[in-house]
């Protein structure tokens, strides 16, 4: 494969995703508080634990780009390797945090989990890939005429997508 069409392609599948998962993240700040308080007013306490938690949700769009090109470069067995690292590293850290802190401790034990899964899934895509796909963080912050383009068309094509098949007949 092109090493510079790769690239690109892992690059503005990043981009996108982030951008995905940052939109819904602020949807949920901004949207879930109003209905949690509406319709399960006894599940309010939770909120500042859903708050904190969506910083995960972008850094979860590395991941799912990253365990993609592993899948395509046929690297499973890291990705299985990966599940038992989750556990290995998950049950010392989830013992440790969930005592002294509570419900916080799960919390953070959520979003530190995600880091380090997140450096290690990288340091594999990078060490195994042999075009070593590698991030840009330039390119994610560059949104050019095509990206715009490309999300005014995915928008058009999931309102389309959603109107048109509950639509009454």
């Amino acid at each position: 494969a092109d090493k510079a069409k790769l690239q690109r392609i892992f690059n503005e599948g990043l981009k996108y995703l982030l951008f995905l998962s940052i939109l819904f993240g602020l949807a949920g700040l901004f949207l879930v508080s109003p209905l949690v308080n509406w319709f399960f007013a006894k599940y309010a306490v939770s909120l500042p634990y859903f708050y904190f938690l969506l910083i995960t949700i972008p850094i979860s769009a590395f991941s799912v780009i990253a365990s993609v090109f592993l899948v395509v470069f046929r690297r499973q067995k890291f990705l299985f390797f990966q599940k038992i690292a989750k556990i290995l590293i998950g049950v010392p850290l989830y013992l440790l945090l969930l005592p002294p802190f509570g419900l916080w401790g799960l919390a953070v034990h959520s979003l530190v989990l995600s880091l380090i899964l997140n450096v290690i899934v990288y340091w594999q895509l990078h060490q195994d890939v042999k075009e070593n796909v590698r991030l840009d963080w330039r390119a994610l912050a560059h949104f050019d005429r095509g990206d715009w383009d490309f999300i005014k068309k995915m928008i058009r094509q999931s309102a389309s997508f959603v109107f048109c098949r509950f639509k009454p007949s």
